[in-house]
């Protein structure tokens, strides 16, 4: 049976990407995204993948939430991707202290 692509928490992050996911390896992805939103879509496999990761392990959500709901965006005036980066910002540093990464 083929996994399917959506947000949900049940699927292994691993079995979208194919890859090993860990708190520094899920957060380095975020952090990506916030890095290159501003010039490219982010909505890959990848980002939602990190997002499932670390939401599982947390007991506050909005963060994962909130940055999942700024990627929806197209971003195509300058004031949309800079309000999309600001969002991504303001809930990459939640995720950083819902999950310790963050003093």
């Amino acid at each position: 049976m083929t996994p399917k692509l959506g947000h949900g928490l049940s699927e292994a992050p691993t079995v979208r990407t194919g890859q090993q996911m860990d708190v520094t390896t899920a957060l380095a992805v975020l952090q990506e995204t916030l890095d290159r939103c501003d010039r490219k879509d982010m909505r890959t496999p990848k980002v939602f993948a990190a997002l499932d990761f670390l939401a599982a392990q947390a007991t506050v959500k909005w963060p994962f939430n909130q940055f999942r709901n700024a990627l929806d965006g197209d971003g195509s005036k300058g004031w949309e991707r800079e309000g999309r980066w600001q969002i991504l910002n303001a809930s990459l540093n939640g995720i950083k202290l819902v999950v310790g990464q963050k003093k």
